[in-house]
């Protein structure tokens, strides 16, 4: 069994573990309250700011060979993956202009910025959120409701995964 593997096989309990937090069972089921989804949209804007930064001083440092993937990454976070959350802020009355991070946000994109200063700790602080994030989009992909948010809410199930 390769690296890959070994680590992925290491990260699939915690998949599972996320799939049953309350916030992404209820994005999943359509039905997560909207003031909860509202600040999970502002929170994840504010976390992809910093994600894009990171891979930004990544790349700075990159060899010639990885330049590219890493400024295309940034460039997708910003343009992509933030067209999104623009896209869902004005039904969710989502101030994305905001600045405050929770705390978690905050100590989390902290210590990513702090990884990014060195190349290789950098690559092995963002790899479990880019797998991660994948996964758990996969994963909610396969098990979409047939007729999302049935049960009240109006959260928008995800429709495809990011942060590849």
């Amino acid at each position: 069994m390769g690296i890959i593997e070994r680590l992925h096989e290491i990260g699939r309990p915690l998949v599972a573990e996320q799939l049953a937090h309350p916030t992404v069972a209820g994005i999943a089921r359509g039905d997560l309250d909207d003031r909860a989804f509202r600040y999970w949209l502002e929170q994840d804007h504010l976390y992809l700011l910093d994600y894009a930064r990171a891979f930004s001083r990544l790349a700075w440092q990159a060899p010639d060979g990885h330049l590219a993937d890493l400024v295309a990454i940034a460039h997708s976070t910003l343009t992509e993956e933030l067209e999104l959350h623009r896209s869902l802020s004005g039904e969710f009355g989502a101030d994305l202009s905001t600045r405050e991070k929770g705390a978690a946000c905050e100590a989390y994109t902290s210590w990513l910025l702090d990884a990014a200063a060195d190349y290789r700790d950098g690559l092995a602080a963002v790899y479990p959120c880019m797998w991660g994030y994948n996964t758990l989009g996969l994963e909610l992909a396969e098990a979409r409701p047939e007729d999302p948010g049935t049960s009240g809410g109006s959260t928008p199930t995800p429709t495809r995964p990011s942060r590849t």
